[in-house]
């Protein structure tokens, strides 16, 4: 039978509706709780260096600052996206090179140069091509949907390289 598109909004509506309820009927019963009983106290993860509570630092801020501090250490740089690696000393470009590059990556709004944008474009190539690999692999097997959704990691992982490696961000 066709349906007209109301007819499918309206099912769609419903069936959303009724996800919805059973959830709410069911998630207690299989021991799942509402999202609030899940939430850590803000003052339990506001923590500084001493141990005291910092109502300052948001916990994500402090998470962050430390792994920045760690990964953009002087003399390393960031290779794919994710790793560090010693720079070459006689590599290093002088201050007036320096200044030229922060200049055109100010013009580009860019903050990757090419050679890590380039690495970052070949490794999504790649894990594009794994990722569509694993899911006609999951289709051949005749895997269950959600299990097919372990293609999501790759797929956003591929994704994000490329578009890095793309814009430059």
């Amino acid at each position: 039978t066709h349906l007209s598109s109301a007819g499918m909004a309206w099912r769609g509506g419903v069936t959303v509706a009724v996800a919805i309820a059973a959830l709410a009927c069911v998630g207690p019963a299989v021991g799942m709780r509402p999202p609030s009983a899940l939430r850590v106290p803000r003052r339990a993860l506001r923590m500084s260096a001493d141990g005291a509570p910092d109502d300052d630092v948001p916990p994500i801020s402090r998470v962050m600052g430390s792994m920045i501090e760690k990964g953009f250490a002087e003399g390393k740089r960031v290779k794919f996206g994710v790793f560090t690696a010693d720079v070459d000393p006689s590599a290093v470009p002088t201050e007036a090179e320096q200044q030229l590059l922060r200049e055109a990556a100010a013009r580009e709004l860019v903050n990757i140069d090419s050679a890590e944008r380039e690495r970052r474009t070949a490794v999504g190539i790649v894990a594009s091509a794994l990722t569509a690999a694993l899911s006609v692999g999951l289709l051949a097997v005749h895997a269950p949907a959600a299990t097919r959704l372990v293609i999501a990691f790759p797929l956003f992982l591929a994704y994000g390289l490329l578009e890095s490696g793309r814009t430059g961000l």
